[in-house]
C-alpha cells in the first residue's frame, strides 16, 4: 500500500503503469489484493503491462522481460513500473538504466542492502520501495517460535507494519 500510495501521490492520480508480480505465492496474492483494490479506487492509473517469473534467475529474466516492453513504449508512453519483489525491481532497474529511460519512475517492495545500492545510484529510477526490517521479522520469528515450543498461545498470523524507504533518504 505504502509503495503503490505513492505511485499515485506522485502522478496525482494519472499514470500508465507496467506491473511486475506473479501468482502462487501468499505474498504475492495479499499484494495483488491491494492493488486490485487501489487500481479500482484510482481509474486514472491504466495497466499497460503485467508480467513476471519466480525463477533461479528472476532479475535476469525480469531484466530481458522489461528492455522488450521498453522499446514497445516509447518515451512519454509508459510513466511507471510497479514491482511487487525486489527481484522484480532490480531487473527493471538495470533494464531501464541500460535503455536510458530514466523518465520511468520504479516503486517496489522488499529491499536488501544490494537494492539499497541500486536505490542511491546516481540517476536511478528506483524512486521507493516498501519494506519490514528483515532482522525484525526474524525476531518476531523467533520468539513466536519459543513460545510455540513453550507451549504458549501464539497468534495464527502476525502482521508487522511496513515502512516507505525513498531513494532521496
Amino acid at each position: 500500500t505504502l509503495a503503490l500510495d505513492q505511485l499515485i501521490e506522485d502522478f496525482k492520480g494519472e499514470a500508465k503503469i507496467a506491473y511486475l508480480w506473479v501468482d502462487g505465492f501468499a505474498p504475492m496474492v495479499r499484494r495483488n489484493a491491494v492493488y486490485e483494490e487501489k487500481l479500482a479506487s484510482n481509474s486514472g492509473i491504466k495497466e499497460l503491462e503485467r508480467f513476471g517469473v519466480a525463477t533461479s534467475d528472476t532479475s535476469v529474466q525480469t531484466q530481458n522481460a522489461v528492455q522488450a516492453m521498453l522499446n514497445k513504449y516509447p518515451e512519454g508512453e509508459l510513466d511507471a513500473i510497479f514491482a511487487t519483489w525486489d527481484a522484480f525491481a532490480i531487473g527493471a532497474a538495470r533494464a531501464i538504466e541500460e535503455a536510458g529511460r530514466d523518465e520511468v519512475r520504479l516503486y517496489g517492495i522488499d529491499v536488501s542492502n544490494a537494492d539499497l545500492q541500486l536505490i542511491q545510484q546516481e540517476g536511478s529510477s528506483w524512486k521507493y520501495t516498501a519494506a519490514v526490517d528483515p532482522a525484525l521479522i526474524g525476531a518476531v520469528d523467533m520468539r513466536i517460535l519459543a513460545k510455540k515450543i513453550a507451549g504458549e498461545e501464539t497468534p495464527q498470523t502476525f502482521a508487522l507494519d511496513a515502512s516507505l524507504i525513498s531513494q532521496e533518504e
